[in-house]
């Protein structure tokens, strides 16, 4: 289970990431809007958005994810804000691989919360 706050919600640099495939002409915008609105809820301001548009999980050069490593690797980003974690691979043990990486360099990740149904 992944954590729903920041231990220190706004104290660091915070980024969305955000893969579509096939290609997304609106750019994922419901996912974007939802992922800034819960940003902000958590004290997070202007978080750095790394979108790979059309890009498959698949895809050996995914160059936005590639750069959302780097910088969490330098310390540049302390929490990344994601739908869920499936957005980093569909295949589990990559998105495994992807969140134990970051989780190593100190990045906290954070899912958006599920929908919940109403009682009937």
């Amino acid at each position: 289970m992944y954590p729903t706050h920041p231990s220190q919600a706004g104290a660091g640099s915070a980024a969305l990431y955000l893969r579509c495939y096939p290609y997304d002409h609106w750019g994922m915008t419901a996912h974007l809007h939802a992922l800034e609105d819960h940003a902000a809820r958590l004290g997070f301001s202007n978080p750095r958005l790394f979108l790979d548009n059309g890009i498959s999980s698949r895809a050996a050069d995914r160059p936005q994810l590639r750069m959302l490593l780097s910088r969490a690797a330098t310390g540049q980003i302390d929490t990344v804000i994601v739908p869920g974690r499936w957005t980093f691979s569909l295949d589990d043990p990559t998105a495994d691989a992807i969140t134990s990486f970051l989780r190593s360099v100190g990045t906290d990740i954070i899912e958006l919360p599920g929908r919940r149904r109403a009682a009937a």
